[in-house]
């Protein structure tokens, strides 16, 4: 799992692409106060994710085993076909209700 992650460079980091440096805008004087950083994104592996974060972050977010685990399946609750064709099958009327009863008991 993956995770998206936001954070600030620190002042002289000169490994972010596009930074705040004169040379990437021609004709741009730098001011006596630098500008303001601006936040990054990266991914994260589950391990550097959970890692980085506070003990009361860890804390708020269900302790470091519920983080570890795998998440579960959130799209496919029923697992069987005949249980989906239930659920999502249009049925109007009882009759139609019925006969797709009687269709899934051969799935």
């Amino acid at each position: 799992t993956k995770y998206f992650c936001k954070y600030f460079p620190k002042a002289d980091d000169s490994t972010v692409i596009g930074g705040n440096g004169a040379s990437a805008r021609p004709g741009y004087a730098p001011s006596s106060s630098p500008p303001p950083l601006r936040p990054i994104w990266r991914l994260k592996t589950q391990d550097e994710y959970i890692n980085s974060l506070s003990s009361e972050e860890l804390r708020k977010k269900g302790g470091k085993a519920k983080l570890e685990k795998q998440p579960p399946n959130r799209y496919f609750k029923r697992k069987k076909l005949a249980d989906i064709v239930m659920l999502h099958g249009n049925c109007s009327s009882s009759e139609s209700r019925e006969t797709l009863a009687l269709f899934v008991h051969f799935l």
